[in-house]
């Protein structure tokens, strides 16, 4: 996401000038949502048959970061862990 986009979320979510991913956290938090995957019991154990289907998955190439590697799809496992 682009800086002027994370700017553009900040302010369409009533905190202009913070971080963007700041905001959604505390908002996801208010809600009540789980913010990663170890609050849904998704262990780092189940990557591989994760990354497994992901790499199978019709909707892959839908996606709108491009994946093309198992390594892409670990990258983004670990940052929600």
């Amino acid at each position: 996401m682009t800086p002027i986009r994370k700017t553009l979320v900040a302010a369409a979510m009533g905190h202009p000038g913070d971080d963007a991913a700041d905001v959604i956290t505390a908002f996801l938090g208010e809600l009540g949502l789980p913010r990663s995957l170890r609050e849904v019991n998704v262990t780092r154990e189940r990557f591989d048959a994760i990354i497994e289907h992901t790499m199978h998955d019709e909707w892959l190439h839908a996606n709108p970061r491009k994946i093309t590697s198992r390594e892409q799809v670990l990258e983004i496992l670990e940052a929600a862990a």
